[in-house]
């Protein structure tokens, strides 16, 4: 069984400038993760974001070239959301207040010596992450299919309607969302479906229903002709 199925998703950029440092826990990282990129000092660090778009990101502050603080500028200048871990030491204090104001996701305190409990956080972090990219994508679907499918549609989320495209705001016009819904449900199921047939306002209408999961799935209804 996977201790850190989450983390056995992500792409990781790890920033260190301490050769023995980065070795331990590159090689650590490696046994846990999709991918791992390295770099050795913040000019590079902030190469490899570019090039490789990771998931997370773990630097550490004080490294020649350029430091982490900048680097993490330079990265929020492109990216204001990416989730940033810092390594730092008590001495980097200023720096770390610094961090903050950027928007840093966290802090590992130097010397790392419980490496399960560095596993178990980056676990957690790995966990939020890919919940939000999974929503991300959801949502692209959903605006993609409602905005521009020619028939009318719906997303229902846990039994609810909660985003209509226009056409189908047009069929339902002032009456309640959840009215209609419960109108037209006794033909619905959550499983999959090829194809229904209900009457609607005199119409007729063929049902397509997408499944996404147990509770997500996109009505679609089509006016028979």
């Amino acid at each position: 069984m996977n201790q850190y199925p989450n983390l056995s998703k992500m792409s990781i950029l790890y920033v260190e400038d301490d050769e023995t440092i980065q070795m331990v826990f590159s090689n650590i990282l490696k046994k846990f993760i999709k991918h791992l990129y390295i770099a050795k000092n913040g000019k590079e660090g902030l190469e490899k974001f570019k090039q490789k778009n990771p998931d997370l990101i773990i630097t550490d502050i004080q490294m020649p070239k350029m430091n982490g603080i900048e680097m993490i500028k330079n990265i929020r200048d492109e990216n204001k959301t990416i989730p940033i871990i810092i390594t730092t030491a008590f001495n980097d204090i200023n720096y770390a207040i610094e961090a903050i104001k950027l928007g840093v996701d966290g802090f590992f305190l130097k010397p790392i010596n419980d490496i399960k409990k560095y596993l178990d956080i980056l676990e957690q972090k790995a966990e939020f992450i890919i919940a939000k990219i999974e929503n991300e994508k959801k949502e692209d679907i959903i605006q993609t299919i409602i905005q521009n499918f020619f028939d009318i549609a719906f997303f229902v989320e846990n039994k609810k309607i909660v985003t209509i495209n226009e056409k189908a705001k047009n069929l339902i016009k002032d009456e309640n969302i959840n009215i209609f819904f419960d109108q037209i449900k006794p033909k619905l199921k959550l499983e999959k479906i090829n194809k229904e047939i209900i009457e609607y306002k005199n119409n007729f209408y063929s049902i397509k229903i997408d499944t996404y999961s147990e509770d997500n799935f996109i009505i679609i209804m089509t006016k028979l002709t």
